[in-house]
Parts: structure tokens; sequence; C-alpha cells
């Protein structure tokens, strides 16, 4: 039995033999590139397995710790899914990845790209990713930090008496309720304590928050606009991967762009606020700039801040070494 010819095929066509041959010879091109392209792009593949269409299922059923249980030190290829993924474990090659700024993409969902924006230092690379990480890299230094902590302290130690005050409000109040009916004190307890835990969620988040706005970036809140900010943050954060980005009303991608728009009108204000005192300061103790993210120690801070007569303050009281943000301004 011979081969078949192009006339067999004609029948699937429903055409003529001259464009049947043209289909044929168009579908044996692409397919003998993708062929080429694959050898050539498989060819510089760790080894491992890429099963197709979905690989990866049975970590599900195994447990997700066994990923990168693979015996000696290569990467491996796999498909997670759908994603065909290289894992990496080696300490030198994870250091090898993540310090070399050009030899890696980033790859995120869109909505993360849009939320984030593409001048953020998650998004930027090459000279501009470098610049950024040099520029915060000694604001985060051990030293750095340190200097953070009188701060950090400060705000903790006034939210953990508020919340002990509450506490011990709610505990009076559920005792009173218990005399006042005999035998329903255990389950008043209980109902105290569940109606207690979503006030407790968004005490917590608000604690975060205001550390990291006050201490950290050196903006200056409110109560109340720490709690439209906090707010406003987490409906953000909730947005921050939504499968479609389309700003369609409704939609938790529409709710956190307007919540973006709104967490950065806040923040232009304060950092306008900032270069203004930035200003004031340069003006009347002379410019620091030289000292801006040095990663100076207490003792350093403390002088810097005793002879230009400017500190920070949190909740009223004195942050030692100054924030992030005082500290790219050369406040501290």
């Amino acid at each position: 039995m011979g081969l078949p010819t192009v006339a067999a095929f004609l029948p699937w066509f429903g055409t003529s033999a001259p464009t049947s041959v043209a289909i044929l010879c168009v579908l044996s091109t692409v397919l003998l590139a993708y062929a080429a392209t694959r050898a050539r792009t498989t060819k510089r593949l760790p080894p491992g397995k890429l099963e197709w269409p979905i690989g990866g299922m049975h970590f599900f059923r195994d447990g997700f710790h066994t990923m990168c249980s693979f015996p000696g030190d290569v990467p491996r290829k796999m498909r997670l899914i759908l994603r065909p993924t290289v894992l990496v474990r080696h300490y030198d090659q994870i250091k090898m990845l993540l310090s070399a700024d050009d030899l890696t993409e980033v790859n995120w969902p869109r909505a993360t790209a849009i939320m984030l924006g593409p001048n953020s230092v998650t998004f930027t690379s090459g000279a501009r990713h470098r610049f950024l990480r040099r520029l915060l890299g000694p604001c985060f230094t051990q030293q750095a930090v340190d200097t953070y902590l009188p701060a950090i302290q400060a705000i903790c130690e006034r939210y953990c008496a508020e919340w002990a005050a509450a506490t011990a409000s709610a505990s009076a109040s559920a005792t009173t309720t218990a005399a006042a009916k005999p035998g329903g004190g255990d389950a008043a307890a209980v109902m105290d304590d569940v109606e207690l835990l979503p006030k407790m969620q968004k005490q917590a988040r608000l604690l975060t928050f205001e550390v990291m706005s006050q201490a950290v970036a050196g903006f200056q809140f409110t109560p109340q606009q720490l709690e439209r900010m906090s707010d406003a943050f987490d409906t953000f954060t909730r947005g921050i991967f939504s499968p479609l980005p389309l700003a369609i009303p409704g939609t938790a991608f529409a709710r956190a762009s307007a919540a973006r728009r709104f967490i950065t009108a806040a923040l232009d204000q304060q950092v306008a606020r900032t270069n203004l005192a930035s200003g004031m300061h340069g003006a009347a103790g002379g410019s620091q700039a030289g000292n801006a993210c040095s990663g100076v120690g207490k003792a350093d801070a403390d002088s810097s801040s005793s002879s230009n007569g400017v500190s920070g303050s949190v909740g009223g009281g004195a942050v030692e070494g100054g924030s992030v943000m005082e500290r790219l301004l050369g406040m501290r």
C-alpha cells in the first residue's frame, strides 16, 4: 500500500489541487519553524519534564513543599498548571538571579502592573532599577532600621494600651451582663469575643498602616485620615490581582482604581508638605543631603537632630533617626 497522494486530501479541503498543495506547504513550513524554535529553546533549558498541556497537578495531592525535592543543585524545568516553570533552589543561583537586573524580566498580572505603575521599583529594570535600589538600600540597613525602632515601639505601645483598655471595658460589661442573666455568662462571653474579632482585625490593619506611613515613610495623618487611608489601602490590595483589569463599575478593579487615586492624592499632599519642611530645615540649619540614606547610627542621628533642632514625631513622641522619607530628603 503506497503513501497517500495530494489527491487523497482534496475531499478534506474541498478545493482544487494547487490550493491544497499551497495550504499543505504553509502548514508544513509553520510546523517546521515551530519545531526548530522549540528545539533551540528547550536546548538551553535545564533537565526536567514539561508535561503537556497541564502539569504539576500531583503537587495538589502530595503538597507543594515537595516541589523542590529533587536531587542535585541543578535547576529543573516543569510545567505548573499551564505555565512553563524553572525551579531554582541553590543559593548561588538565586543570588545571581536577584542581583542581575538585566538577566530576567518582571512578569506580573496586568492588574498588578496597572495598580503599582511602571515607575515603581517592582517594574523598573536596568539602570533605573539599579539607581532606585542604590537609593533605597541604605535606608534599610541594620543601623538605619535600628533608628526606626523607637517610633515603631511608641506606636505599638499606644495601640496595646488602647486595646487593653477596650478589653477591660468589654470584660466589665460582660461580667455585668452575666450577673444580670444567671446561666448565660459563658454564652455572653463567647458572643463578646466573636463581636470583638472584626474590630481587632481592623485595629491590627490600622497599626500596620500607621507604622508604615509614619515611622517608615514619615507621613503624618490625623486619626480620621489614617482610618480612611487604611480602608482605601485595603480596597486597593483587593484589586491588585484582579483577573480582568477593566474598570467596570462595581468590580474589585474599579474600586481599587478609585482607592489608588485617593491614596495618590493624599500622598502627594504629604510629599509636598515634607518637601516644604525639608526646605525650611535646610535654610535653618544647612543642607544635610550628604547624610541622606547614609545608614548612620543612632548617635549620629541624635547629634544631627540636636544640632539642627528638627525631630520627627509620631503620636506626640520624638522619632529617633527620622524616617525613610526624611533620609531621602536629607533631613536625617
